[in-house]
């Protein structure tokens, strides 16, 4: 029986010692767990021993291979920062800026020299000629840096009539005024002159050329014109087709609004048909109205006896009004600037008196369409000196 029980027991050992490290003390239950032999207890001890050093041995381990890790941490970053400091050191950088800089300077040579041998020339007077735009496009060109926001950089502007080049130009201090496109900004009229030097004088601590209409307007007619005359009139024959006083509201539905329309469309119809003849149809629905025949030839006739200066004033009115025959009316002075914009917002105050006006929204397209319509009557009025 003794024999049995110490063979189960040695069983017992050998499982523990397989399946767990640490040193748990077992009770090897055997056949004879009331009484064990002096050999069953010696192995118990024993036992108990081994797993005190698996223990032991195993917290070694674990404080071994943590002392590895922070010795490996310590020296990561340690090459980290060495790398650091040499890769952001103050030479380094200062020979990172400056291949920077030859680059940004081999940059600008290339294009200017490009710019100068491919597309510039130079006029009479010594001044650089910038090129004619190819195309159009139906936009106003678009400085290659804006002047928005910039801190005023000047204390005054004034005019005064340049003798030798026998037009009056507008200077901030002792520089003269220049359009986007590098052109030094000349007129021939005194008053169109004072104007743009008090738009520029009226700029207070940062420039804002959204409230430098005429300065605008003159800018894109020195700039492109005559360039881009065919493009201009292929652009205003479009809007035509589609003019805003064509569509009318539903009479019957809409009846308010639709009378409105009438009393404030129907003359300029009228005054095209009898200027022109360019009859307009009308329509109450989405579908493309029905002008008179030949009207497009008719139109591209009328556009082309127009001047550089009332084309230039014709497309600002056309592009913010969205009607070419409003634009018409202004230039040819058969309606006024009020009657003007009325016409342009008929339905859009229509809206606003049902419904109320958006801030932010409605007064801001209000103010703009009448700061557009009114600039360019008065451009032409300056330019033509009536």
């Amino acid at each position: 029986m003794a024999n049995l029980s110490c063979s189960s027991s040695s069983f017992s050992v050998i499982g523990a010692m397989k399946t767990s490290a640490v040193g748990v003390e077992m009770s090897s239950e055997c056949s004879c767990s009331r009484r064990q032999p002096p050999s069953c207890q010696a192995q118990k001890r024993t036992i108990t021993m081994l797993g005190r050093h698996s223990v032991l041995a195993t917290a070694k381990c674990f404080a071994r291979r943590a002392t590895n890790s922070a010795t490996a941490c310590r020296q990561f970053k340690t090459r980290n920062i060495r790398q650091a400091k040499k890769r952001f050191s103050a030479a380094a950088i200062t020979s990172s800026m400056q291949a920077s800089h030859r680059r940004l300077l081999g940059f600008r040579g290339r294009n200017l020299a490009q710019a100068f041998s491919s597309s510039s020339s130079i006029d009479e007077d010594g001044e650089l000629v910038q090129p004619a735009l190819k195309s159009f496009g139906g936009a106003q060109v678009v400085p290659t840096q804006s002047i928005r926001g910039l801190v005023k950089f000047y204390k005054s502007a004034t005019h005064f009539y340049d003798e030798s080049k026998q037009k009056w130009v507008i200077h901030l201090d002792d520089k003269p005024v220049r359009t986007p496109r590098k052109n030094v900004i000349k007129v021939d009229g005194e008053d169109l002159a004072f104007a743009i030097a008090q738009e520029w004088d009226k700029q207070v601590d940062r420039i804002e050329p959204g409230i430098m209409p005429l300065t605008a307007i003159v800018c894109a007619y020195i700039d492109q014109y005559p360039g881009c005359t065919e493009d201009v009139i292929v652009e205003l024959k479009r809007y035509i087709t589609t003019d805003t006083i064509c569509f009318r509201a539903d009479e019957d539905e809409e009846r308010e609004l639709h009378l409105q329309q009438r009393e404030l469309w129907d003359p300029i119809i009228d005054w095209m048909s009898r200027e022109y003849d360019i009859r307009l149809g009308t329509t109450q629905t989405i579908i493309k109205p029905q002008h008179s025949e030949n009207y497009l030839e008719r139109l591209d006739e009328v556009l082309r006896s127009l001047n550089d200066a009332e084309l230039c004033a014709l497309y600002s009115i056309t592009t913010v009004c969205k009607s070419l025959s409003i634009g018409m009316a202004v230039i040819k002075r058969f309606i006024t600037i009020d009657e003007a914009v009325a016409a342009a917002r008929t339905e859009e105050e229509y809206q606003i008196k049902l419904w109320g006006m958006v801030e932010g929204g409605h007064d801001v397209d209000r103010a703009h369409i009448r700061v557009q319509v009114s600039s360019a009557s008065t451009f032409l009025w300056l330019v033509n000196g009536e």
